[in-house]
């Protein structure tokens, strides 16, 4: 039996670009997350301030969910809060821009 899912960022391609220079160019899936945010958002989310693989997997998902929706809405503000987010992802305040790609 065949599902139909609803096309979200997950298995998309994506471009985050400082400027005219592109700092990360892949799956959306495996944008890098930086240690000192896994380690915040894992003591947010579940108190553990040494995550194992299930809990980092967890924070991956919920925070790759809620920041693609940011960046792909409508409202300017939320893709703000998405260019927020993802400026932390890579501890890299230079990010200007996330460009999602087709799924592949």
């Amino acid at each position: 039996m065949m599902h139909n899912k609803k096309k979200g960022t997950e298995d998309r391609n994506v471009s985050v670009m400082a400027g005219p220079v592109t700092i990360y160019s892949g799956k959306w899936q495996d944008v890098p997350i930086g240690e000192d945010l896994m380690l915040e958002k894992s003591m947010e989310y579940f108190q553990d301030p040494e995550p194992c693989y299930i809990h980092r997997a967890g924070v991956r998902q919920r925070l790759l969910g809620e920041t693609g929706s940011e960046l792909t809405s409508p409202d300017p503000a939320l893709k703000q809060q998405g260019i927020d987010m993802i400026r932390r992802f890579l501890d890299c305040d230079e990010v200007t821009e996330v460009i999602f790609g087709e799924s592949g």
